[in-house]
């Protein structure tokens, strides 16, 4: 085998090298293109669920803030109940002494006071009668006094438990509510909790696409470094083989070039006519 031949060989083998490598560069640019839309698809999702999470945790917080306010408001509710309640309880003893100093009828006690004060004015009394009669109005307008403070302090009571009763709703009421979004806020929580869940198991996912993208990048910038070099090693051989080729070419031709200067010395020598083309060999030989 000569050196041409061993140059086509090795030609030959650099371009099935080439052709693997071409195969081999088209299924990773596919794999890369696959694994790089799945990794981008991924990611989107995650943003996606990013936004969910969001959104579930914002309506979490707001439902607790909301518990939150009507907390302070149940905390206050109950102090003013607790300082209202003591407040009757002392009163209630108050007004139970009170009531136990009473003797007499109000009702009757101010029909005594009209009866006396219309009887002096129109009654002839003494001065001893008209001054003892004008005591017994004093005392009973003194009765009278007590039974208005017993009066007012049964007003105030009846204020104070009407107060009690409507504090006493208003806890109920900001209890049931603060239960209600007690129930929302867990909800929401629960679902934040199943969209993190999520989100942590197509994160690992994208990553591991993004893995993958690395990996196939890096295999097919490796491949494609790899098809410049057989490429650059083919065009080298590629221009020794026609070197070779043109130095066979000037060979022959100079062979062929010195038979016929060869043949026109013989023709001269035998002093033969010889033809142009002759001549023109025999000059370029240097012969004439």
């Amino acid at each position: 085998m000569n050196q041409n031949d061993i140059l086509h060989a090795q030609v030959k083998d650099l371009q099935t090298q080439q052709n693997s490598l071409s195969e081999a560069i088209n299924q990773t640019t596919l794999d890369y293109e696959r694994w790089t839309s799945k990794r981008d698809h991924l990611n989107q999702q995650c943003q996606t669920l990013r936004n969910k999470v969001h959104n579930y945790k914002t309506r979490r917080n707001q439902f607790n803030d909301q518990i939150k306010g009507l907390k302070t408001r149940r905390e206050t509710y109950k102090d003013r109940l607790h300082a209202i309640q003591q407040e009757y309880l002392i009163q209630e003893q108050i007004l139970t002494t009170q009531q136990r100093k009473v003797t007499s009828n109000p009702s009757k006690v101010q029909q005594e006071i009209q009866r006396l004060e219309w009887s002096i004015q129109t009654s002839p009394y003494s001065a001893p009668q008209e001054q003892q009669i004008i005591s017994r109005i004093t005392a009973l307008e003194h009765e009278a006094q007590f039974h208005g403070t017993i009066t007012c302090l049964m007003e105030s009571q009846k204020q104070r438990k009407q107060t009690m009763t409507q504090l006493t709703t208003q806890i109920k009421e900001i209890f049931s509510t603060i239960q209600q979004l007690a129930q929302e806020s867990q909800s929401n929580h629960n679902l934040m909790l199943t969209k993190v869940k999520l989100l942590e198991q197509t994160q690992e996912a994208a990553d591991h696409a993004h893995y993958n993208v690395l990996t196939q990048r890096t295999l097919l910038q490796k491949h494609q470094t790899q098809y410049s070099t057989l490429d650059h090693e083919l065009q080298l051989l590629i221009q020794t083989i026609n070197q070779n080729k043109n130095e066979d070419m000037q060979t022959s031709l100079h062979s062929r070039l010195s038979s016929k200067g060869s043949d026109a010395k013989k023709k001269i020598k035998a002093q033969k006519k010889i033809s142009f083309n002759d001549f023109k060999v025999l000059k370029e030989k240097g012969y004439i």
